[in-house]
């Protein structure tokens, strides 16, 4: 393995806040193409904004598409940024949850990739999204052409409690929001870096996280727990970018390391006061990383 290079973003100090989430979600809902794709397996939901080459962003568990609106308008400058939603995040999109696999995640992926027409791309994935991306960049070498893994994690099992936790919910037809106590845990470990910056982003990551039925974030658990990214990790041969918040309450920035190891080509950036979603709290820093590292390497016109 190559030794990763290492290093620390310099922040200057903010002196106007950001830009309002309100403007930026009229900002995605007015230039975002939007459409669904009839796939095997699940009608899957996308959106598409921006001209350049095309970069598709992996969501994490939980997260709707729309949590990344604010990093998508800081990369649609330079890039075609392609959203989707996973299986069951999306009431009546026909996902059989209880037989959905593991390796059917990246499947879909590509899935939306060729439906969109994209033969090369580059891919953003968020936490347990970082877990499909690395599967998409094994699978298909010549297609993935390189990856910024945010927040990520190569083994996460769940307890015992945990395990028998998920069993209950896979069942529960409700939505994340009705979980006791879920919004109060949901500002421990993601509130005080966020709020740092914008605490109306906090709100919007709380009610977004809430909107999703537990039975898909039940599925993706389980996938999580089944996953093992530790070999698979050494044959990725594409570059990577291993960002992770230096204040991660829910992934510890040591995981970051944990990756780096085993990758053959990767650089790791440790952004300061930022905690899991630094698509939220940072997206104009890593929509300058990502411009800096893409460049011009996913070579596709836009189609």
């Amino acid at each position: 393995m190559a030794e990763a290079s290492t290093g620390q973003v310099e922040l200057p100090p903010r002196s106007t806040p950001l830009t309002p989430l309100n403007d930026l979600l009229e900002q995605f809902d007015d230039q975002a193409e939007t459409g669904v794709l009839d796939g095997p397996r699940y009608r899957i939901h996308h959106a598409s904004l921006g001209e350049g080459p095309p970069l598709v962003l992996v969501p994490g568990m939980c997260s709707p598409s729309r949590i990344y609106a604010p990093l998508a308008l800081a990369l649609a400058s330079s890039f075609r940024v392609v959203l989707y939603e996973l299986a069951g995040m999306r009431t009546g999109d026909g996902a059989n949850l209880s037989r959905y696999r593991i390796e059917d995640y990246p499947s879909d992926l590509l899935a939306v990739a060729d439906h969109l027409g994209h033969k090369r791309f580059g891919l953003v994935g968020s936490s347990f999204g970082v877990s499909i991306t690395t599967q998409t960049l094994v699978r298909a070498p010549e297609r993935a052409t390189r990856a910024i893994f945010l927040g990520g994690f190569a083994l996460r099992r769940l307890v015992a409690s945990e395990q028998f936790l998920l069993n209950v919910l896979q069942h529960w037809p409700g939505r994340m929001r009705h979980i006791p106590f879920m919004s109060m845990v949901t500002r421990y470990n993601h509130g005080l870096e966020i709020d740092h910056y914008a605490p109306e982003r906090t709100d919007f990551l709380v009610a977004q996280l809430g909107e999703a039925p537990v039975r898909a974030a039940a599925a993706q658990a389980r996938a999580i727990h089944q996953t093992d990214l530790r070999e698979l990790l050494a044959e990725v041969r594409q570059p990577v970018l291993v960002v992770h918040g230096s204040d991660d309450r829910l992934v510890g920035a040591q995981q970051a390391s944990e990756i780096a190891k085993r990758l053959m080509d990767v650089r790791v950036m440790l952004i300061p006061q930022c905690g899991h979603f630094p698509h939220l709290s940072h997206p104009d820093v890593l929509a300058k990383a990502g411009e800096r590292f893409f460049g011009a390497t996913t070579n596709e016109a836009p189609s």
